[in-house]
């Protein structure tokens, strides 16, 4: 990536844009980075790429929307299940309060 001073981006507008064009270009003031200037292709790019979710973001969405749409679980199901009691009693409020 090209670097460039603010005063001299200022100077050379122009030319810097036409870097900007095909590479990106870091802009510093007063020694520390301010902006980076990408082509409007660069900027797209990055706009797709923020806005769809990988595969695995995806999948675990589905699943939490699937989770979220059925119906609750009763946990009376899972009495006379000592693992399931155990678990109960350790994170459940409901079993703690007793």
């Amino acid at each position: 990536m090209d670097s460039v001073n603010a005063s001299y981006f200022k100077t050379h507008f122009g030319e810097v844009m036409g870097r900007a064009s095909r590479r990106a270009v870091r802009i510093t003031r007063r020694g520390r980075d301010a902006a980076v200037l990408i082509s409007e292709e660069e900027y797209h790019q990055l706009q797709r790429r923020a806005v769809r979710p990988s595969a695995a973001e995806s999948s675990a969405l589905h699943r939490l929307q699937r989770l979220a749409d059925t119906s609750p679980e009763s946990l009376e199901n899972l009495t006379g299940d000592p693992r399931a009691e155990a678990i109960l009693a350790k994170h459940s409020p409901v079993t703690k309060s007793r």
